[in-house]
């Protein structure tokens, strides 16, 4: 596992990811809402990868177009046919929120 830190739902926090979960990392696409900045129509096809499930049951997710990170629940996600690209944004996008060890510790 690795921990990363990201800005999540407004606050700053710590999460454990795998980087190479069982069924491999996977583009999803979420339904768009009005006011959504990135993507405001309804299945617009913004995608992004599942990080994390929360203990709220709520799935943390990397944005592929704004590089943000997002919450959201199982009825919004809906499976990606295009999944090129996918593993590689993974794990460059972990890369850059990873926590280094204080080796000095």
């Amino acid at each position: 596992m690795t921990r990363i830190r990201v800005n999540l739902a407004g606050e700053l926090v710590v999460l454990a990811v795998d980087r190479s979960p069982p069924l491999g990392w996977r583009f999803w696409i979420f339904a768009g809402f009005p006011n959504d900045p990135v993507e405001p129509r309804p299945y617009g096809g913004t995608r992004g990868v599942v990080l994390e499930v929360t203990a709220a049951g709520l799935f943390a997710v990397a944005m592929e177009l704004d590089g943000a990170a997002r919450l959201f629940n199982c009825h919004e996600l809906f499976a990606c046919e295009d999944q090129s690209g996918a593993e590689d944004f993974a794990l460059a996008w972990i890369a850059a929120r990873e926590i280094q060890p204080d080796l000095f510790a």
